[in-house]
Order: structure tokens, then sequence, then C-alpha cells
């Protein structure tokens, strides 16, 4: 009789594990861990900030994000809804409602079996959206391995005879235990787009990590980004060039090794080796300075960064976000303060705007374990104009990227200019004025993408050319004398 019972409970056991009661159907989101999803373009996260019970259904409340509420007046709001809208209702049944920019209802049935189709979505003008469950299996992803099913769209009009639509080609992909695998940017579902940035339409987002825990990436914090050990080395590059610039231009390269490190209670202290190489660019000129000593930087928190990547900071005048990116240096997290053109400012009532910001706009960029800020722009007012500050190299470790710079401690102090070239900005000739005993000399002409346009042995004192004039724009020159000293420089031509 024993016997019989314990057989009894090991096949109850059994059906209730292989069996798929609602209880278990997949899932789309995760109320108690925040996910962090890629775009086309970046890194996005979505976190549930609070949850609510309604009879039988829940009722989750994503984090507020950054969006344009009225097309027609550019207006945006640091209040607006997430990306996968402003609540996802959890049916006891298995259903899941999302809510696009007008509130529309996407019903998503994670019980649904291969095969089987349903009307997700029907707009007023009778545009009909169909889900189909279209493959179910197992797949990998951010390290795990789950159970996931596949669910594409097709779009039908009133009469029920499908269409050409945008739709048709996007798809999401649930797993069982982890929530979406690939989702979709409901906020815009089926068809809106955003009138002010090109990024803001329907956009599938895969899953990159998630927490609680931890697997695949996390957002990236401050204290991160200057995590560096004894021995590591960046070597960075600096330029502000404005043209014309009546007092020159610097260029610097550093090379900075981390040689001590310090934990002072919430701070860390760094003693950084540094050799600097700065280039003084006057009329054609190239002066060179070498520095080598010892500098120190403390490295405390920064609350406002280690907010989520969209995340809306907001003050009582004005609004951000952080957005967050993978990196070509060898895959390394990366964080970037908006552009000035990027944050919004309160206009009226709850009506927020962006503003056109004259002047440099960069966008000011950290990287994971490489410090920053790294940051290219070109001013509005100033033709030909650089601002950059860039990553060239580094070693962490055993890990490097990059080509190095080699600065010697002994380098050639340019003090006289050997020749003259003028004017700049060039309208009609350009003159090359050379003293005697640097003829010949070469001269080399490039445009910005490192195309060579022009290059002359000249065996005259005093030149002028005649026989070429690119269009308007600024190029890059390199004047080679008799010795072999090099001096190059930038030429604008209007």
């Amino acid at each position: 009789m024993k016997a019989l019972i314990c057989n009894i409970i090991v096949i109850l056991l059994f059906f209730l594990l292989t069996v798929e009661l609602p209880a278990q159907n997949y899932r789309t989101v995760n109320s108690d861990r925040t996910g962090f999803f890629m775009n086309e373009y970046e890194i996005t996260s979505l976190r549930i900030d609070s949850v609510k019970a309604i009879g039988d259904d829940t009722v989750y409340f994503p984090m507020k994000n950054i969006q344009e509420i009225y097309t027609e007046w550019e207006c945006f709001s640091p209040y607006a809804p997430s990306w996968i809208g402003e609540k996802v209702i959890i049916g006891s049944d298995g259903t899941n409602i999302f809510f696009n920019r007008i509130n529309d209802s996407i019903r998503i049935k994670t019980g649904a079996k291969k095969g089987e189709e349903w009307l997700c979505y029907i707009s007023e003008g009778s545009l009909k959206i169909y889900a189909k469950v279209t493959d179910c299996g197992t797949k990998s992803f951010i390290g795990v391995v789950d159970s996931v099913k596949t669910i594409t769209f097709e779009a039908y009009n009133k009469d029920d005879k499908q269409i050409e639509h945008a739709i048709n080609d996007k798809k999401i992909i649930l797993s069982k235990n982890h929530g979406f695998v690939i989702a979709l940017n409901f906020f815009f579902f089926p068809d809106f787009e955003g009138s002010y940035f090109y990024y803001d339409h329907l956009q599938e987002l895969s899953l990159r990590g998630l927490t609680n825990p931890q697997i695949g990436i996390d957002n990236l914090t401050w204290k991160e980004v200057y995590d560096f050990d004894v021995g590591d080395e960046i070597h960075t590059f600096y330029e502000y060039y404005c043209m014309p610039e009546p007092d020159g231009y610097d260029v610097f390269k550093d090379i900075l090794k981390y040689i001590k490190k310090e934990i002072q209670g919430d701070n860390i202290f760094y003693t950084i080796e540094r050799r600097q190489r700065k280039e003084t660019h006057l009329e054609g000129n190239v002066d060179v300075v070498v520095t080598h000593d010892t500098i120190g930087r403390l490295i405390t928190d920064n609350s406002i960064f280690n907010v989520l990547p969209d995340e809306p900071v907001i003050t009582d005048y004005e609004a951000y976000s952080y957005s967050m990116n993978i990196t070509g240096c060898n895959g390394r997290l990366s964080k970037s303060e908006p552009s000035y053109q990027e944050i919004i400012y309160l206009a009226w009532d709850s009506c927020w705007s962006y503003t056109n910001v004259e002047g440099f706009d960069p966008i000011y960029t950290y990287i994971e374990g490489l410090g920053g800020p790294y940051y290219s722009a070109e001013s509005y007012w100033c033709i030909g104009s650089n601002l950059e500050r860039s990553l060239k190299y580094y070693k962490k470790g055993g890990e490097t990227w990059g080509t190095p710079y080699v600065i010697s401690d002994l380098e050639e102090i340019n003090t006289e200019p050997y020749f003259e070239l003028y004017p700049n900005p060039v309208t009609d000739r350009l003159y090359i004025t050379i003293t005697p005993e640097n003829i010949p000399y070469s001269f080399t002409l490039w445009d910005p993408t490192g195309k060579l346009l022009y290059e002359s042995v000249i065996t005259e004192a005093d030149y002028y050319f005649t026989d070429f004039k690119p269009s308007a724009g600024f190029y890059y020159y390199r004047i080679i004398g008799r010795s072999g000293r090099i001096s190059s420089g930038k030429l604008i031509f209007k």
C-alpha cells in the first residue's frame, strides 16, 4: 500500500513539473530585476519602480524616461512613460498588456503555444496587428541558457487583408525565467516616430544584462570608470584648434602610468607618473616641450553619474539623462553626458524644450577602467575648428589596446621659424617664403579624411601656387626642409 502511494506521489510530481501551468507562463518583465537592453544605437535600462495589485491582475510601473509628448510643438517631458510603456498589466491568465504613446493596448499571451495566433492590437483606423508564436526551444544569452518563445507580428487592414508595414519585420523573444530576450519599444508601437531625434522610433532591443543576481553587463559607475591598478597605463591626445588662431594652438600627448593606489575611506587617491609632450603650433612652426613629472588625483564618488542609462536627472529648470554604450576598446562599457543640445529646459507648464546652443557642443564620454572625459567637437562659429581629447592606447594588466606613444626626454626645441606660409585662410594665392638653407623642400596637402591632394618639391625661396586650389574647407599641410626638419599645420581655403 505504501509503495502504491509513493508511486502515485512520484507520478503527480512529475506531472506538475512537466505540464505548463498558468503560474509557469513565460515572463516579459521582471519586477525585482533591472534589465539592460541594447537598441540600434545604445544601451538603455528597464527598472520597475512600483507594483500594484488590481483584482487578480498585477500592474508594474516602470522607471520614467524623457520622451516627446507633443510632436507638433516639439514638447518633451522627463516624467514621460518608459520605452516599454507607462505600465504593464500582468494578467492571471498569462496575458501581458503594454501601452503605446497614445495609451492603446498591446496584448502579449505569454502562455501561447507554438502556432497560436491572436489579435494583439487594433487602432482607431482599424489597423490590426496579429501576433503569433512561431518558434519554441532553448537559447543561450548573456551567459545563461533558458527556454524561449519567439513571437512575430503581421499587419492587416480593416478587411483582414495583410498589408506591408514596419511591424512585419519585428519580433520579440520571451524566456521562461529571465523575461524579454528581445523586446520592442512599445511606446512607439506599431509605427509612431519622434520628430526630434532619429532614434525615436519602433526598435527591437536585445537583452544585455540583468541584476539580482547580476549576469551580463551592469550599470557603469563613477568608481568603475576610475578603477586603476598599479602598473596601468593610458596614453591620451588633446587639441583645441580654432582658425584663425593669432596666438597659435597647442597639442598635448600624455602618457600616464599609475604607480600608487591608496584607499582613503570612500575615496581613492592615485599617484601618477606623467610624460607630456606639448606641441605649440604657431605660424607654421612647431615648438616642442617635454615634461616628465608626478601628479596626484583624488577620486570621490559621483551619485548623479551613477544613475541608470536613460534615467532622467531632473533639476528645477532642466533635465537630461546619461547614455551607455559598448566601446571598441576591447568591448569596455562607456557612459556619456549629454551635449548641450540634448538637455531639455522647462518652457511652460509641463512642456520642456530643447535649445540650440552655439559654440562647441561636445559629448563627454567616460570609459570603464580608462577614465575620461573623452570628446570631439567642432565649433559652430569657427571654421576648421577642433576640440578633442581622445584615448590612443592603454595597458591594464595583460590587456592592451591601441598604438602607444613614445615620448623621449630629449626633444628638439624649435625656437626659430624657418618659413612663412600666408595668407591663412587662403582667398586667392598661397605664398611660401623659406630660408635658403632649407631649399629644396617638399610641400604636401591632405584633406580631413587623410587623402593626399597635392605633393611637390619646390626649389625657390619665394613661391606661390597657382596650379591648384581645392574647394572651400580646411586641410592639413606638411613641409619637409632640406635638413629633414618637419613642420605641419592646417590651412583654410575660402
